[in-house]
């Protein structure tokens, strides 16, 4: 990872209730732009989960979403836990199960199944346990809401020991792991309303070629949750268009390798020619990588690999439980666009490839060739 821009060094101000939680638990806390691959990060005992596990708290976050990165032998179980903050899981490694219950439940249990790749969201407040069935150790991701939801009630008590039962997150007498349904969102963009994917690198993803040619999204929608997020594939050697938008979106690599810049929207659409080069960040990535844009700041992705990029992107955004500060800004006039997919020069948030900066894609070409 490489950066000219001081983005990650704050003024001193006092902790915040999620960050001295995450100093209460003695694991390690990563503090940087983005991670080259997830098992590669140091991780140790952490007693409250049982389960070896390590912080990652990306600069872009800011305090929206949280990450840890945790694995579990071969036979091993975490503790029973359950909390107010949702929670989106990304296995990178291995075999096993979770099983979970409600509040106030003692038999009535759901069993349900993940390998490599699988991609699933544990219901609000329900107890849960992490499981690895397989023969090798499994190593997983986890993107939550835990700074938003300490950070706003500052009570571990409330937080972890609450006994509310939401009903609408999870059933016990329904099938947990059923059949996904394929949707249209009201944004416009394919989506999945489901609680897992098992493997996200065999989805099949729709096409929708706003963000470049041949490139794919697909939207999901997992336990009732405001926090959402989108499967992104891209052919082979092509980038896709460069956009902004709220902090917090945790971007997980699954496929391919190359890079994305990122550069405070402040800086205007075209940084290299304006004279901002020192704000600029090149984040290096590959499968196993993850990196959080910061709020407002334009983002874009570089694929220099011979197969195709997917990316899994958790955010706030849901279309079935939207959150006002993720939406980006409205007027009367860009009410009813997708800013994310929308040009810049029609009031979204897109930069075309024929007004971004010369010397992006002249950067790019030089790494992978003439470009048609």
């Amino acid at each position: 990872m490489s950066a000219g821009h001081d983005h990650g060094k704050k003024p001193f101000t006092p902790p915040t209730p999620y960050e001295r939680w995450m100093a209460d638990q003695h694991i390690p806390i990563l503090q940087t732009w983005g991670v080259s691959n997830v098992r590669d990060v140091v991780r140790k005992p952490w007693d409250a989960v049982g389960c070896n596990a390590s912080f990652i708290d990306l600069f872009g976050m800011e305090g929206y979403t949280g990450m840890y990165v945790a694995d579990l032998g071969p036979g091993q179980e975490t503790k029973p836990q359950k909390h107010l903050f949702e929670e989106v899981v990304m296995i990178f490694e291995g075999t096993g199960e979770i099983e979970i219950w409600a509040p106030g439940e003692t038999n009535a249990r759901e069993i349900v199944k993940w390998q490599q790749y699988s991609l699933f969201s544990i219901p609000l407040n329900c107890w849960y346990v992490m499981r690895n069935t397989g023969d090798v150790p499994a190593v997983f991701t986890s993107v939550t809401t835990a700074p938003m939801v300490m950070d706003l009630f500052h009570d571990h008590d409330f937080v972890f020991n609450n006994d509310h039962y939401f009903t609408s997150r999870f059933s016990p007498s329904a099938d947990y792991a059923g059949q996904a349904a394929r949707y249209a969102a009201t944004t416009g963009v394919a989506a999945l309303r489901t609680n897992i994917i098992q493997d996200v690198v065999n989805l099949p993803i729709d096409t929708d070629e706003r963000r470049g040619v041949n490139s794919k999204i697909t939207v999901f929608e997992m336990a009732d949750s405001t926090l959402a997020g989108h499967l992104a594939e891209w052919p082979p050697r092509r980038r896709q268009k460069a956009h902004y938008h709220a902090p917090g979106a945790v971007l997980l690599i699954a496929k391919s390798h190359g890079y994305s810049l990122m550069w405070p929207s402040q800086a205007g659409l075209r940084p290299y020619e304006d004279g901002h080069e020192d704000q600029v960040v090149r984040v290096e990535w590959r499968e196993g990588s993850t990196f959080c844009p910061p709020d407002q700041w334009f983002h874009q992705h570089f694929n220099t690999g011979d197969d195709a990029a997917l990316q899994v992107a958790v955010r706030y955004g849901s279309s079935d439980n939207p959150a006002g500060f993720a939406q980006g800004f409205k007027t009367p006039e860009t009410k009813d666009i997708v800013p994310t997919r929308t040009s810049i020069r029609e009031g979204g948030t897109s930069i075309d490839f024929e007004i971004e900066d010369p010397r992006i894609f002249a950067d790019y070409q030089a790494i992978v060739g003439k470009i048609d």
